[in-house]
């Protein structure tokens, strides 16, 4: 089985790269893993049991909502997906899924819903780049 990982953050630029890995998915085999990667707040590490986990609970919950939108928009278009959520760091949890999935190309908006951190792509693409053991390709803004 092919997989193709895609970053999904809500914005507009998630939903252009599902359409652009469709039309690079050329083995019926391929299934997209549509992937939300939720960051916790900075203090997290000092909640220790029930108030840690709690806290892991509702960023899953939030991630899934998030997926919620992409996952209509595959059913739409008819491709295989499936759907993860992971927490933490997005540029590392993003290649830890590829890794894990042993993907054959990251694909992902150039921005995402972050603030306007550099010019030429945002902070996540960016340390998705430099991180990644795979292709990594990036939808431009201009396809929107």
């Amino acid at each position: 089985m092919n997989y193709i990982v895609i970053p999904i953050d809500g914005s507009e630029y998630a939903i252009k790269a599902i359409d652009y890995a469709t039309t690079i998915a050329t083995n019926a085999d391929t299934t997209l893993v549509l992937l939300n990667v939720q960051s916790t707040p900075e203090d997290v590490n000092q909640l220790e049991g029930t108030a840690k986990a709690q806290m892991e609970e509702a960023c899953i919950l939030e991630g899934k909502q998030i997926l919620q939108r992409a996952a209509n928009y595959a059913d739409k278009i008819n491709v295989k997906y499936e759907l993860a959520v992971r927490v933490g760091l997005a540029s590392i949890e993003i290649n830890q899924e590829a890794k894990k999935k042993n993907a054959t190309c990251i694909i992902m908006g150039s921005r995402g819903m972050g603030p306007d951190v550099s010019k030429a792509l945002g902070s996540v693409s960016h340390g998705v780049l430099h991180l990644a053991t795979c292709p990594v390709t990036f939808v431009p803004a201009s396809m929107l």
